[in-house]
């Protein structure tokens, strides 16, 4: 399969080289790394996104969702209020729900046949993108209460597992699991950034 989001991460890796290029003075044949980035991303949002079902999709050709598509605006691939990916962070929340809640999501389908055996948890890190994009749209009480039952699933030393068991909230997987500490990390900054934002914009001109 060729996956979407591997194939974001190409189209990273060349945009970010260009930006250290530029930083840095170190020299590039800017015109040819242009060009391959540009036709990254036209390809992938040609055969990456799914008209008919109005989301980006886990690989070229299929229907199946992943969840690691909640990264494309944190990557700076597309605007988080971009229409398609507006709706893809619906599909996911509707399809990749896990146990009933609104913020633990399967990373794939468990349908997905993956060629492994048994089923996954809830992967923590997709969770927080969550957060992050509901934050980057300005739902910053819907981002914050699905932060908090987040870290509701920490242990009694405040660390994390890579999944977690919906049903029991046992930790599964990786542990501890840096990703998650991560996101959990970046979650709360962006969240206080974006409080801050809001506060400055609510308050009167003169006291600015």
């Amino acid at each position: 399969r060729q996956f979407v989001y591997s194939k974001v991460m190409c189209w990273v890796a060349v945009d970010r080289g260009l930006w250290l290029a530029e930083d840095c003075g170190f020299e590039c044949n800017r015109e040819a790394w242009e060009r391959t980035r540009d036709e990254i991303r036209a390809e992938i949002l040609e055969k990456g996104y799914n008209e008919e079902r109005g989301c980006f999709t886990q690989a070229y050709g299929y229907e199946d969702l992943d969840a690691s598509l909640l990264a494309l605006p944190l990557r700076r691939f597309i605007d988080v209020d971009d229409p398609r990916m507006l709706g893809t962070i619906e599909r996911i929340r509707e399809e990749l729900a896990l146990g009933g809640t609104d913020h633990l999501l399967w990373r794939v389908s468990p349908s997905f046949e993956d060629g492994l055996k048994g089923t996954e948890g809830a992967f923590l890190l997709c969770s927080f993108w969550l957060v992050d994009c509901l934050t980057a749209l300005g739902r910053l009480d819907e981002a914050e209460t699905l932060y908090d039952r987040l870290c509701g699933y920490a242990n009694d030393v405040g660390l994390f597992s890579e999944m977690v068991d919906p049903a029991t909230g046992a930790h599964l997987g990786n542990f501890p699991q840096a990703f998650a500490h991560v996101a959990l990390v970046n979650s709360a900054v962006h969240l206080q950034d974006a409080r801050m934002a809001r506060e400055v914009q609510q308050e009167p001109p003169q006291n600015r």
